[in-house]
């Protein structure tokens, strides 16, 4: 007797056995066979070109999110505000553009869920403080970003909806965290260079300067300090990526952005020198780069 397997794939094909595991149609058990595996082949095929199964773990961002749009040839910043239902300005100020013309293809930009502004919390800053600055409700605060009002703490992107910033920005470069205080005052001889590379942009806004050179090169305190703020998760961050910030005891701080790794983590104490992370090129970067701000005090890297 044929097993069941092969009976249960001829009945498939439209075959009957005999007793004696003959085929009626001079159909043999190894051509039934043959055909029973034809079909589980035939059973499977490949998705079309271009047709992508869907995936039960989508990373897709979901309504409501912080998406990454990648600049396409032939597209405009009004084109893109379009597709995503929000205003030209939302995008320029959420991502360091100064003017609608200063994009190119390939740039990453982030794009808010909503029209406004991205708004980094100061220390002892409230969300009732920050509500009556941009002139919204709380409410609206708290559900722009899935928060309550005892979530908030110093550092992080806030999405204001419907809010313009505070100062305009009159630079090519406008400040993703705000303008630093006392950025002229000279504290020579008290910072080192935070890491090995050529200058590739001067100083530009917020004080700081870009420092480009290999992926992984150890990014080091520029002074000694305490963290007060280290990110390594590779989210936006408001376009710094990864990024570390020291509070130093001259009353500075210094912030290191666009890092492929950190290696420290806040509250911890460091020294001048101490690696802190490694650049990379997370965040708003087109390439491998230290982002190096200096808060409180002139620029040193020239």
């Amino acid at each position: 007797m044929p097993s069941p397997v092969l009976f249960a794939n001829a009945q498939l094909q439209g075959f009957s056995l005999g007793s004696d595991g003959s085929g009626i149609g001079g159909a043999t058990p190894e051509a039934l066979l043959m055909s029973a595996q034809e079909t589980a082949l035939i059973g499977y095929q490949e998705p079309p070109q271009g047709i992508i199964p869907p995936r039960e773990n989508s990373t897709e961002p979901k309504e409501g999110e912080i998406r990454t749009h990648i600049v396409a040839e032939g597209e405009t910043l009004s084109t893109i505000a379009q597709k995503y239902g929000i205003d030209v300005n939302t995008i320029m100020w959420s991502n360091d553009v100064g003017s609608a013309n200063l994009i190119n293809v390939g740039d990453q930009l982030v794009i808010l869920p909503t029209s406004g502004v991205m708004h980094e919390v100061s220390d002892g800053e409230t969300l009732s403080a920050i509500a009556s600055r941009y002139e919204v409700e709380v409410d609206a605060i708290t559900k722009a970003n899935g928060i309550s009002t005892s979530t908030i703490f110093s550092g992080q992107k806030l999405i204001i909806p419907g809010a313009s910033p505070i100062v305009r920005p009159s630079t090519n470069r406008p400040s993703l965290a705000g303008n630093p205080q006392n950025s002229t005052r000279s504290v020579s001889g008290y910072f080192i260079r935070p890491t090995a590379g050529y200058l590739s942009q001067g100083l530009h806004s917020t004080n700081a300067v870009d420092i480009a050179g290999a992926c992984w090169s150890p990014v080091y305190a520029a002074a000694s300090g305490t963290v007060a703020l280290a990110t390594g998760s590779g989210g936006w961050n408001g376009g710094y990526g990864n990024y570390v910030a020291l509070d130093h005891a001259n009353g500075t701080r210094t912030l290191y952005a666009h890092l492929i790794q950190v290696n420290t983590s806040a509250g911890k104490i460091v020294n001048q020198g101490a690696v802190i992370g490694y650049m990379g090129s997370t965040g708003r970067s087109t390439g491998c780069h230290l982002h190096f701000e200096v808060r409180g005090a002139a620029n040193p890297i020239r």
